[in-house]
């Protein structure tokens, strides 16, 4: 298995984002239940990102300020945010990966009725106009394949489906069930595929009630640090139901 990339994503010299601080705080708000205006943004249901979908022009959004995260320390998705990025802090992660194990599942939060509905919502695609606007691809990679990540263990490792949780397994069909031979070849060409896999086994393993994490101010400073880095112009892609 190769090593966890730890570089940053971008060369010496490449441009740096305008206003990077002011996504950081509506991310923490969304991972509380409290930014509903951040749809407007984004529209109901946004779409994959686009060469018009993904733009560096947007009005900034307006910072979060006064989050207090030990308000919402029983709020059950939140607090399967921070096991999973508590997880891949202990376990040496790359900042951009603890980052991307906290702010995996945000999407939810851009549409919790579909979310709610048990139906395959794409909220990992939804999230990503959002997160794009303050960080680079070895953030957004991770979180728009952890799904996919998921098809691909269930063909991969023959021990890994009698260990996932119920509602990750309920959701196996809807999202595309697991993967052929192809597809998992496919899938291990791509160039987040093993950080995505990591982030993948700390999602699940993150559901254990009570169990004691940073609170969410803990990971305000990397965020933060994180969107400051400057990045590239991301390739253009055609998002398909692998992410290629």
């Amino acid at each position: 298995m190769l090593p966890l990339d730890p570089r940053g994503d971008a060369p010496a010299g490449s441009p740096q984002r305008a206003a990077p601080l002011d996504v950081v705080g509506p991310l923490l708000r969304l991972l509380v239940g409290t930014a509903r205006p951040a749809r407007r943004m984004l529209g109901r249901h946004p779409a994959p990102p686009t060469p018009t979908a993904v733009r560096r022009d947007r009005p900034p959004i307006q910072p979060c300020v006064g989050l207090r995260a030990d308000d919402h320390a029983h709020d059950p998705a939140l607090q399967h945010a921070l096991q999973c990025a508590h997880a891949a802090e202990r376990h040496g992660a790359a900042d951009a990966l603890i980052a991307a194990a906290l702010l995996h599942d945000i999407g939810h939060a851009l549409d919790p009725d579909r979310a709610r509905s048990g139906i395959d919502d794409l909220h990992e695609m939804r999230a990503l106009p959002l997160l794009a606007q303050a960080f680079g691809p070895s953030v957004t990679e991770p979180v728009r394949l952890h799904v996919q990540a998921k098809r691909y263990l269930v063909s991969a490792d023959l021990t890994y489906l009698a260990h996932l949780p119920d509602g990750a397994l309920q959701s196996l069909a809807h999202q595309g069930g697991p993967m052929t031979g192809e597809e998992c070849r496919l899938f291990e060409r791509l160039p987040y595929a093993e950080q995505a896999v990591a982030l993948r086994r700390w999602d699940d393993e993150a559901h254990v009630p009570g169990a004691i994490t940073p609170p969410l101010d803990h990971y305000r400073p990397l965020l933060e640090a994180l969107s400051r880095q400057p990045v590239p112009d991301p390739a253009v892609r055609r998002a398909t139901r692998f992410g290629t």
